[in-house]
């Protein structure tokens, strides 16, 4: 008759949770997710989508009239429209001004503006338009971001839905 021993393992769930959090961030940050992340929101916002799913609404005439002004003299990104709001007149904000960042140790990631200044827009008169365009990216970050229920640099649900698809075929691909 074989005796069988009953054996009690024992272990500390949240240190294994700990663990596995880290290891997976750090493969995610190996993986460059945060820039995953950005180029997702920049096609997100250049497609005039919000992060929530809606759409942008539309542009007062005014605006419109004004944003084809600054187009005749300035290079536009190619995927400006003038009568629709993607933050993509010269595309130099979305292009050149924010910069992403994951932290491990949170398992977040983070959209902050960069450093430097907005480039000037030409303009056929020397008036306030070239002024108020430099501004810091800082500044066109946060007066974009206070904006209620138009926060174009956050993730909405729908967006951090896809967005994790993303990361999944990101893991499963790294871990075989």
């Amino acid at each position: 008759m074989v005796q069988r021993a009953k054996v009690k393992v024992e272990f500390n769930r949240k240190g294994i949770t700990k663990r596995i959090k880290t290891l997976v961030g750090r493969e995610l940050q190996k993986n460059k997710v945060q820039d995953l992340a950005l180029v997702e929101l920049q096609k997100e916002i250049r497609s005039g989508m919000l992060p929530d799913g809606r759409v942008n609404p539309s542009l007062a005439t005014s605006t419109i009239r004004n944003r084809e002004r600054i187009a005749e003299l300035n290079e536009t990104h190619p995927d400006y429209i003038s009568t629709f709001s993607n933050l993509t007149l010269t595309g130099e904000l979305i292009d050149k001004g924010i910069q992403s960042t994951f932290i491990i140790s949170q398992f977040n990631i983070v959209l902050q503006p960069k450093k430097g200044l907005h480039k000037i827009y030409k303009t056929k008169t020397r008036r306030t338009t070239g002024r108020r365009a430099r501004a810091s990216y800082a500044d066109i970050f946060a007066g974009l971001s206070a904006v209620k229920n138009r926060n174009v640099f956050s993730f909405g649900s729908s967006f951090l839905a896809r967005l994790g698809n993303k990361i999944k075929k990101v893991l499963i691909k790294s871990i075989s």
